[in-house]
């Protein structure tokens, strides 16, 4: 019987939509997380542990002022993009569309400027040398076609994980294929960074195309004669969701990339390295409560319109048990294959990287159990809850990063790590259930 039950909630509502949404982006994501980790290993057996780190540190300054400056304009997309076609407001939509744009665009140029400027400034710290902050600055156009984030909407709105699944390949392809042939030539550095650039520069382009392709077969071009006046007039709210989910959503994604620049500052580009290894192994849970996310939040969008409140808590509860659950299984088998996985992938240089691994898995675990939180917030607009509990997060997790990494080196990452993500998933957890017994579940 109660196999029965819980074979009930994957093959009927939302829930299964949910996990089949999930299940394509998990096809095109697995490939993608083998090629980036087949990337990495080259790259780190061909570069060594202190060459290897200053890549990553590279990439990592880069990403870090992505997520700083990338509006998530795909949040908005979804939210007010439903509300727009539930309505038949096409005109509304056309008009969300051209202003989230806009923002990608000036995200763009924005980030690109800022990174450009900001290299020759923080390489001092980071031990760089001027051909490295050369490098450096020449990698950061790549920025310049990293800011996707409307045709992400777009292609989420309309259930397409089936081309974001393929999407998700492209790159890590492009830098499996790239690192591959560099690691036989023997370029160096160099050849590493020029193929992470060819990738990032392809991934961009095409998911761009795949979400003008999406509305133009549903007719939903927006016409070139439409004013850019009052975009955001039929849209209540828009300005203040778009800021506050921006600041909420570059505080997870920059958290990860701060605390490897942390690593590297406080104790080198060889600790840098190590985390990164172990971030990277460890980031399989968090990668698939990604994709769990990206699958929910269109649905709770949609039943939040409804008002579904039942179906709506169900979905938070039941997806948060089943993500958690499988988490915790993960977990487990890691602790048996942690060490082995390192000594295969990256080399015996990098094994000491293992208890870290499991402190990072352990934190991911906790974050699992809460995956669909944010997006129910996000989905009853409610966006100024998640960023007040990560703003509190962060601020509590820094002071600690630095005390333990002086306390105890790249360990101390780890510890650190998890009591924040520990603090975030009880806050949240704690506010969204008092918000769905008071029925708080629509706009």
């Amino acid at each position: 019987m109660r196999r029965l039950k819980l074979q009930h909630w994957f093959t009927t509502g939302p829930l299964q939509l949910i996990f089949k949404n999930a299940g394509i982006l998990l096809s095109g994501k697995s490939v993608a997380g083998l090629c980036n980790l087949g990337s990495l290993a080259l790259a780190a057996r061909a570069l060594g542990p202190d060459v290897f780190g200053t890549l990553i540190l590279i990439h990592t300054v880069v990403r870090l002022i992505i997520g700083i400056l990338k509006f998530q304009s795909w949040q908005a997309v979804i939210r007010y993009g439903a509300i727009s076609l539930h309505t038949q407001q096409h005109q509304n939509f056309h008009g969300l569309i051209i202003f989230t744009v806009l923002l990608d665009a000036v995200s763009a140029v924005l980030g690109t400027t800022v990174a450009i400027l900001a290299v020759p400034l923080i390489a001092p710290y980071l031990g760089w040398s001027d051909d490295v902050t050369s490098m450096a600055m020449l990698y950061s156009i790549v920025i310049l076609f990293s800011v996707t984030a409307t045709p992400i909407g777009i292609l989420r709105l309309f259930n397409r994980f089936d081309l974001l699944s393929i999407h998700a390949t492209i790159s890590p392809g492009i830098r499996l294929i790239g690192a591959s042939v560099i690691y036989f030539v023997g370029i160096g550095l160099w050849g590493f960074l020029s193929v992470w650039f060819i990738a990032g520069v392809v991934g961009g382009i095409v998911l761009v195309v795949m979400g003008w392709c999406e509305l133009r077969k549903r007719e939903l071009i927006p016409p070139r004669h439409m004013s850019f006046r009052n975009l955001t007039q039929p849209h209540p709210g828009l300005w203040r969701f778009v800021f506050a989910t921006n600041i909420q959503s570059s505080l997870e994604l920059t958290t990860g990339h701060l605390t490897t620049l942390v690593v590297g500052w406080v104790l080198g580009p060889t600790a840098a390295g190590l985390f990164k290894i172990a971030k990277e192994l460890s980031t399989v849970l968090s990668r698939a409560g990604g994709l769990l996310a990206e699958s929910i939040y269109p649905e709770l969008a949609k039943l939040s319109t409804q008002e579904q409140n039942q179906t709506f808590r169900r979905v938070i509860v039941r997806s948060g048990l089943v993500a958690g659950g499988g988490a915790t299984i993960i977990f487990l088998g890691m602790i048996v294959l942690g060490e082995p996985l390192l000594r295969l992938t990256v080399g015996t240089e990098f094994v000491g990287a293992y208890p870290l691994l499991l402190l990072l898995i352990l934190a991911e675990t906790i974050g699992a159990f809460g995956f669909g939180l944010n997006s129910a917030m996000y989905a009853i607009g409610r966006a100024g809850i998640p960023l007040q509990v990560n703003v509190t997060a962060t601020v509590l997790y820094l002071p600690l990063l630095f005390f333990f990494l002086t306390q105890m080196s790249t360990i101390g990452a780890g510890i650190a790590f998890t009591i924040f993500s520990a603090t975030r998933f009880v806050a949240m957890a704690t506010i969204t259930t008092r918000l769905l017994r008071r029925g708080k579940t629509t706009r």
